[in-house]
């Protein structure tokens, strides 16, 4: 798996690309972990190609989002593919996390409101 890092106003989006699972989880609760050292806060992970996620992947998203609201930051999901959707709904995760159209509408929810 790969996953791109763009920085964008205090908020880094991630995304990843391929499938969410056992065989690489690790790499994106990693990435998050790296970005969460360099002092961010607020993440969002841009699922718009990640076509399918397992518990492992589950897993990952768990352990960075309460490492993060531990800090006092955030975790929100974007472009989530109808399985991936289905997978979080099945696990009630959709209660949990915050999920969003697109990247840009989970950016925006990161800016303060007037």
């Amino acid at each position: 798996m790969k996953v791109e890092v763009t920085n964008i106003n205090e908020v880094a989006v991630l995304s990843p690309q391929g499938e969410l699972d056992l065989s690489n989880s690790k790499i994106l609760e990693e990435t998050i972990g790296r970005e969460m050292g360099r002092g961010c806060k607020d993440i969002v992970v841009d699922f718009d190609d990640v076509p399918f996620v397992d518990t492992a992947g589950i897993g990952a998203l768990i352990t960075s989002l309460i490492s993060l609201k531990d800090k006092e930051g955030n975790l929100k999901l974007s472009s989530l593919a109808p399985q991936v959707r289905k997978t979080l709904q099945m696990a009630g995760l959709t209660k949990i996390f915050e999920i969003y159209r697109n990247r840009e509408e989970a950016m925006k929810s990161f800016q303060p409101k007037n």
